[in-house]
């Protein structure tokens, strides 16, 4: 017994380590919500303790006072009976109770364990939120997430060890994830004690208590005169005190009190005035009940009990509350029998004393109504799922059968219906004869017979008419899981068939299915098969078959029906079963005739049904539900229209009620009865407010306004004139006209018959925007969501200073509204020039889910990386800036030019590249719209559509779905086509503004020039531009006249290793000229023209192309005459040759520049075609030289040698390119070849196949061998080119005499062999040729683009190549290296580059834009001119 008392020692902790809920520091004053003295004041200020102020002797016991204390405790406390003015009066508690100033609060030691609680005497009637504010505010307790309330007996009932063990890990485990409260009754007995020994088993150590995730803070609520030795906790002051108490460790005596548990964090001490138990029950119940109110999850625990305990049970589940019951006996076991229909066990003498007293038959039927929160425990089962499953939340569990239970259990307690009493009495009232019952009748229902594709199953639930609308808001949005409405549409009208001409249902259906389409929205009917309801269920089912919209899918038609359960037929067969677990599964036949006064099926065509119940089998119950629920969420902010369809009283009633609260209002006129008769209402208000604005409508008025109604609408109709009388009697004209005069554009008429369905459409929007008086944030809001980019221009155009937010331009943005965008720039709605408020969106477009994880998979497969950023809750805004860092570096956008440097450039410069990376942004993420429009209004559109082009051929080169790809090729191909459109455009308009533009270096593209940009982005054709191909001349000649004939520069190539050059340039009329130097520029000298010379691309391909013949010329004579096993010097020679070569690769590799990588860079060399045969033919070669120093190796040296001569040779190819007419046909090569590759894996097959078979019939049970290998594929592929072996194949000879296997003959080898070449020679063969014929067309046709392509590769490597050839190159390698040290580039910056040609920049830039514009403007021109081409055939094609 003795442990149960220590609890965890903490005799060496400090103070300030002991806390009530790991942050509940006893002396820390600053987290108890502030010093001593403020809790001491709001402590005293707010809580109040009770004395009684008499003492009158008990007619119990005579030494006592009727509120249970001595005569001594009396004097003691100040309260003798002499301080009442009558002593002879009976004692009663109103007047001899007083409340005082409680005294009693602060912190106890208890000396037991060390351990230290927070307390506090109070009266039984606090306010529970006082008491909620104490322990949160002021002990600083957190808010808690489960709330475990342990109820049971008081005396010292025990548990076995297992049971003990069960309760204290299910303690354990439900409180390690959350942060959990358990209320015990406080005191050291019964099950309080119980719950206190699972605090001991719960906190293991002070550390992890301290430490802990999930905590659980034990709460004791305990009666002041129940609390052995109160006198201990008063301490030496009044006041917050520090004060010890001591537990004895022994039973507790019947009706004896009994010492604080020393196992708990915190005391509530219940003060009635009593010094008896039971005072503090119905606080504790009181603060559940506050806790609950606030969707804190509680519930209740009872270990055995007695009738406190059975109360506080009945009050609990009551209140919605889950109830486990232990198997431990009394109060627990009696409920269990109860709620179960059973009887209870009264042989028991315990359970007998029990039952006699309570009210069993009361207690009895609580049980049965609400049994489904009822849970039976075991005790030597796992409890914490038992308090997991009793809680209604769908989040415990992710089995739908589960959560298909919590989903019942949830609606159970939520819902109600109402049923009659039977109490005999022969007058009906709504209060006396109903009663509200757990609702029974929930699930899905399936509509047979089902004529509809699209759906038939919807869900539903029936509660009554008095159900609050938060719940039910609750549960379609979150058990059924409903999106978030953006529209309400309020449908209501006549109930009975009601008949609309074909074109008006038409309309109707049309402008309800797109007013619906282009939102989530919400539409209300009373969701019966008859009537006004059927005509929206029928433009439902069409709408719910449009799926998709411009290839995206569409948002799902809630189609909510509210219906009165009474008026429904079949609802016999939507209560549930007792044999059901889960959600109620139920078949319903809604093809049934309408009948006059009969209960009507539901339309099968709404997707939920709230089923309203008053008790009652008639019609009107969902009138007073639907309203409220319209109200609530119209007062959410969730736009509201009411639509009016024919109708009766009830449609009136509810017009006018809607538009007092401000709901705007569509009345369709022509469809009679209520529409009509308020239509000519809001006619005549309206005439009259038109004619005298300035004064209200008056009673004489109104009388007009009825008597010309009467007049126009009485007609033949019954119903009409019925309705008309019905107002009469009710006197509710008046009400209409003065509710109506006040709406102020709330009540909107469209005439059905007149308009098209454009018209009611836009009726419907123009009501929910101008008549419910939103503000402009409002107005624009809705009209993205409806996507009516006119509405939008009506309020520009009306409204002046409209500005809007970045939550709307983030709207605009993800949903691809580039009208939207461009109608808001037009406009200046959205400031760019303030730069937190333009980074705002371009941070909220990376931040959407889906398109963040777009971008992070393209940076993690072209960076090569994993270490990319998460997206998370904590660091969202960190997480997106390392993403567009990220995204920024593969398109070689500098990442800080723009954010950091944007205060220092102009409004038009901010505005440009506010444009740009919105521009790269909306091509990543496939928002074409707005990709185009931002496009438009760049500073440098060429670049920017290469640059486009670039990242979309990095996305293309790993995606892997077919759409995708197909989508990704079409856009390349539109970019590419506009860069190169572009330019071609500014071409024709001046060519040297156009070079500057190919030319021109970029800042915000790390200084790269635009056909370098092009170069990234592999954009043949507008490399292959004129434009550009005059650069690559340029380049290409260097400071050489490009008309020079290119034959001549063989000899003065050859000079180069033979005689100086001087001679042969001073001369200027020698043929090689130099191009005239600029005006005011001095000639050159001698040496810088030789420079000159030495520098042009074209004389370095030729230097070069000498070199390598004559390489090739030593190797061949190495190879075929001096291969000798003694190496000579011209092998040496041979060696240092091509270690020159070595070296001149890895110049080329490393990276001259810090902002290229050099794994970069090696990835960009290896990429090279002839990079990769390079280094097969120089390793071979190295390898080779080693092997001849080893005489065992000297053959395979040689036949290295050998092999490798002919990639040395096939190198030579590379040579071509210069040329026009061979440089495409090495492209055919090259393709050719891929497609050969391809053909043979085909050729293989069959190859294979008919090898085995034939060498299997040939050579029976022959040996493994390499030879039989060999000849599986040796026979079969030569037979392709004509060699047969007829011999061996037909006749069965021998190859040779002397091979000691010959061939066998068979019949089937001559067969096999006339399929295979039938097959492999006619088929494949043929089949390759025409892949050949093709790819020749195709290239044939693009020859000039291809062979510029590859000249711009050419051109490009020999600029850089240094102008010594290897061997010689070794002398300026030695050089370069010598000079590294000591060198100073200067860095040629963008205006240079330029101002070399005489432009300037600024020049430059307008005129891009200016052709930019006219290149805009004659693309949208074609493709409206094909638009109408395309118009014509299609009518002339009808016609």
């Amino acid at each position: 017994m003795a442990e149960d008392n220590q609890g965890f020692k903490m005799e060496n902790l400090s103070k300030n380590d002991v806390t009530g809920n790991g942050t509940d520091h006893v002396d820390d004053t600053e987290n108890t919500g502030g010093s001593k003295d403020d809790i001491q004041d709001w402590i005293q200020t707010n809580f109040y303790k009770k004395e009684c102020v008499r003492y009158v002797p008990s007619e119990k016991t005579k030494d006592r006072c009727e509120c249970g204390r001595t005569e001594k405790e009396h004097s003691r406390s100040g309260h003798s009976a002499s301080s009442h003015q009558d002593p002879d009066s009976p004692w009663d508690s109103k007047v001899d109770i007083e409340r005082e100033t409680t005294d009693t609060f602060g912190n106890v030691t208890f000396t037991n364990n060390g351990n230290k609680a927070k307390y506090v005497r109070l009266a039984d009637d606090t306010n529970p939120k006082l008491i909620l504010e104490l322990l949160r505010r002021k002990w600083k307790l957190d808010t808690p997430e489960l709330v475990i309330s342990v109820t049971g007996g008081r005396k010292n009932f025990k548990l076995n060890p297992e049971e003990k063990r069960q309760f204290q890990r299910a303690i354990k485990e439900v409180s390690q994830s959350k942060k959990t409260w358990i209320l015990t009754g406080g005191t050291n007995c019964g099950a309080a004690r119980c719950a206190g020994k699972a605090f001991v088993a719960h906190h293991y150590s002070p550390r992890q208590f301290l430490t802990r995730k999930g905590s659980a803070t034990y709460i004791g609520i305990s009666p002041w005169g129940y609390v052995e030795n109160t006198d201990r906790l008063l301490g030496p002051h009044t006041g917050q005190n520090e004060v010890t108490y001591s537990v004895d460790d022994r039973p507790i005596p019947r009706g004896q009190p009994a010492p604080l548990s020393p196992n708990h964090t915190h005391f509530i001490l219940v003060d009635d005035g009593r010094r008896k138990s039971g005072g503090d029950l119905q606080l504790r119940l009181k603060i559940e009940k506050a806790l609950v109110q606030e969707n804190i999850p509680l519930v209740v625990v009872v270990l055995e009990g007695g009738k406190d305990a059975i109360d506080h049970v009945c009050e609990s589940v009551q209140q919605d509350v889950p109830v486990i019951l232990c198997n431990t006996g009394r109060a627990a076991d009696l409920l269990s029998k109860l709620y179960k229909g059973q009887e209870p066990d009264t042989e028991d003498a315990r359970m007998k004393d029990l039952v006699s007293q309570i009210d069993i038959e009361g207690i009895k039927q609580i049980c049965q109504i609400y049994k489904e929160f009822f849970t039976d425990f075991d005790m030597t089962s796992d409890m914490s799922n038992a308090i997991k499953d009793a809680l209604t939340n769908d989040d415990v569990t992710n089995d739908s059968q589960e959560k298909e239970k919590h989903l019942k259990r949830w609606i159970k307690r939520k819902f109600k219906k109402m049923e009659a009493n039977q109490n005999g009495s022969t007058s009906y009232d709504t209060i006396r004869d109903q009663s509200n019952l757990p609702t029974d009748a929930f699930g899905e229902v399936t509509f047979v017979p089902s004529v509809e594709k699209y759906r038939n199953t919807a869900k539903y639930v029936r509660l009554s008419v008095d159900t609050d609308p938060e719940p039910i808001k609750e549960l379609l949005q979150k058990k059924w899981n409903l999106p978030d409405p953006k529209l309400v549409i309020s449908v209501i009208g006549g109930s009975k068939n009601i008949s609309l001409k074909p074109e008006d249902k038409r309309n109707f259906n049309e402008a309800l299915k797109k007013a619906s389409r282009t939102t989530s929205t919400w539409i209300f009917t009373n969701g019966t098969n008859c009537g006004v309801t059927k005509c929206v269920g029928d433009a439902v089912r069409e709408g719910q078959s449009l799926k998709w919209m411009n290839g995206k899918p569409a948002d799902t038609i809630n189609c909510i029906g509210i219906s009165p359960w009474g008026y429904v037929d079949a609802t016999d067969t939507l209560v549930e079963r007792q044999d059901t677990d889960g959600i109620r599964q139920v078949e319903y036949y809604h093809d049934k005739p309408i009948e006059r006064r009969k209960p009507v099926p539901l339309n099968p065509n709404h997707t939920h049904f709230i089923l309203v119940d008053d008790g009652r089998k008639a019609f009107g119950a969902d009138l007073l539900l639907r309203p409220k629920l319209e109200k609530s969420i119209f007062a959410d902010g969730v736009p509201l229209v009411l639509i009016v369809l024919e109708g009766g009283e009830d449609a009136i009633n509810h017009v006018v009620n809607s538009v007092d609260q401000g709901v705007s209002v569509v009345l369709c006129k022509n469809t009679g009865r209520a529409a009509d008769l308020l239509s000519h209402i809001a006619a005549e208000v309206k005439k009259l407010k038109n004619t005298e604005s300035s004064r209200d409508i008056s009673a004489s008025d109104c009388e007009d306004i009825i008597q010309s109604t009467c007049q126009q609408c009485k007609k033949e109709d019954k119903g009409m004139n019925q309705l008309i009388d019905t107002l009469n009697e009710k006197e509710g004209w008046h009400k209409i006209c003065k509710t109506f005069a006040k709406d102020d554009g709330l009540v909107t008429v469209f005439e059905m018959g007149n308009q098209q369905v454009l018209d009611m459409n836009l009726a419907i929007m123009n009501a929910l925007l101008f008549g419910q008086h939103n503000d402009t944030d409002k107005q624009i809001y809705l009209a993205i969501s409806w996507n009516r980019v006119d509405i939008a221009k009506n309020l520009f155009v009306n409204t002046t200073h409209v500005r809007v937010v970045e939550e709307h331009m983030t709207k605009v943005l993800l949903q691809d509204k580039a009208d939207f965008l461009q109608l808001f720039i037009k406009h200046n709605a959205f400031d760019i020039k303030d730069d937190a408020l333009a980074a705002i969106p371009l941070k909220n477009v990376y931040q959407e889910k889906q398109i963040f994880e777009d971008m992070r998979r393209l940076v993690i497969n072209v960076l090569g990386r994993k270490r990319t950023v998460r997206r998370s809750q904590t660091n969202t805004d960190e997480n997106v800036a390392n993403l567009r860092r990220d995204v920024q570096k593969i398109l070689g956008f500098k990442p800080d030019n723009y954010a950091c440097s944007m205060s220092q450039r102009s409004i038009h410069q901010k505005r440009a590249l506010w444009f740009l990376e919105l521009f790269l942004w909306a091509v990543i993420s496939g928002r074409e719209n707005v990709a185009e429009f931002c496009w438009e209004q760049v500073e440098d559109p060429t670049i920017a559509a290469l640059a486009a082009t670039k990242i979309l051929r990095l996305m293309l080169s790993f995606e892997r779905g077919l759409d995708r790809l197909e989508t990704l090729r079409d856009t390349i191909s539109k970019y590419e086509s506009r860069a190169t459109g572009l330019i071609d455009e500014c071409y024709r308009t001046d060519k040297k503004l156009a070079r500057g533009i190919v030319e021109n270096c970029h800042p915000h593209w790390k200084d790269k020039t635009t056909i370098e940009m092009a170069d990234d982005a592999d954009s043949i054709d507008f490399i292959s531009h004129p434009c550009c191909t005059s650069k690559l001349d340029d380049d290409w000649y260097g400071s050489l006249v490009p008309s020079l004939n290119p034959w001549w520069f063989i000899p003065l190539a050859l000079t180069v290793f033979l005689i100086p050059v001087y001679n042969l340039l001073k001369r200027e009329r020698f043929v090689l000229n130099f191009k005239p130097p600029q005006p005011g520029t001095p000639r050159k000298r001698w040496h810088r023209r030789v420079f000159s010379f030495l520098q042009a691309p074209v004389t370095k391909f030729w230097i070069y192309t000498i070199s390598y013949v004559v390489f090739l010329l030593f190797y061949t004579y190495v190879l075929l005459f001096r291969f000798d096993k003694e190496l000579q010097w011209i092998d040496f020679f041979l060696f240092v040759w091509i270690v020159s070569m070595v070296f001149e690769e890895i110049r080329v590799i490393v990276p001259e520049t810090k902002s290229i990588s050099l794994k970069k860079s090696c990835c960009r060399w290896i990429k090279d075609k002839w990079n990769k045969m390079d280094l097969v033919m120089l390793l071979i070669a190295i390898i080779g030289f080693g092997l001849q120093f080893s005489d065992a190796t000297h053959e395979w040296a040689r036949t290295l040698y050998a092999a490798n001569s002919f990639i040395f040779y096939t190198r030579l190819l590379r040579t071509f390119a210069v040329s026009s007419r061979l440089g495409p046909k090495m492209v055919m090569i090259q393709k050719m070849i891929v497609e050969m590759l391809l053909f043979l894996s085909v050729l293989v097959v069959f190859l294979v196949s008919y090898g085995v078979a034939s060498q299997a019939l040939l050579y029976p049970n022959q040996q493994p061998s390499v030879n039989a290998i060999e000849r599986i594929f040796f026979m079969p592929y030569f037979q392709i080119y004509g060699e047969l072996f007829l011999e061996e194949v037909v006749d069965g000879e021998c190859a040779e005499e002397g091979t000691e296997m010959c061939p066998n003959q068979h019949w089937l080898i001559p067969i096999m062999l006339g399929i295979y070449l039938l097959l492999g020679n006619v088929l494949l063969l043929n089949l390759l040729i025409a892949i050949f014929s093709s790819v020749y067309e195709e290239i044939k046709k693009n020859s000039v683009k291809i062979w510029k392509y590859e000249w711009f590769f050419l051109v490009g490597e020999m600029k850089d190549r240094p102008i010594l050839p290897p061997p010689l190159i070794i002398l300026e390698h030695v050089y370069r290296i010598c000079r590294w040290p000591f060198q100073y580039r200067r860095k040629q910056t963008c205006a240079s580059n330029l101002s070399s040609q005489g432009i300037d920049s600024a020049d430059l830039t307008i005129f891009e834009q200016d052709c930019a514009s006219c290149y805009i403007r004659r693309v949208k021109k074609k493709e409206e001119l094909n638009s109408e081409v395309l118009r014509c055939l299609q009518t002339l094609k009808m016609s």
